[in-house]
């Protein structure tokens, strides 16, 4: 939440327009390495956004703010669930969540299930449903 703060009061301080920049890729330790987009510009409505390249040309297919939208998708389950909380499963059963560990479109569950013993899921695939 603090991250989140942080990064609103940067947008809410630009007073006409404001540019929002991300590497593709970094050097780390001498080897390439991909970065991921934040997660916060996949909550940001894709109307309000304009994606442009390296080369300068605008994307209008907007692939980024697509994977960024699932990011977003993924961060929602993972503020969702909490570690202790009673889920069901359609396969596994009922279950508690023991872990949650942040990973972006990745983001997983540990749940110990009462007939299934202990799963490790991928919240976006997981079908999860809170049990009250």
């Amino acid at each position: 939440e603090e991250e989140r703060r942080l990064c609103f009061v940067g947008i809410t301080r630009a007073e006409e327009q404001l540019i929002l920049s991300r590497a593709e890729y970094r050097t780390v330790r001498g080897l390439r390495e991909r970065t991921a987009a934040s997660r916060f510009l996949a909550e940001m409505p894709p109307e309000a956004l304009e994606v442009i390249d390296n080369s300068g040309t605008s994307i209008s297919d907007h692939t980024d703010i697509q994977r960024m939208n699932a990011v977003a998708e993924s961060t929602r389950l993972a503020d969702a669930f909490q570690a202790g909380q009673r889920v069901r499963h359609p396969t596994f059963g009922i279950g508690r969540i023991v872990a949650i560990s942040d990973m972006g479109q990745h983001t997983r569950a540990v749940v110990d299930f009462t007939s299934a013993g202990r799963r490790n899921l991928i919240l976006q695939y997981a079908r999860l449903e809170p049990v009250h």
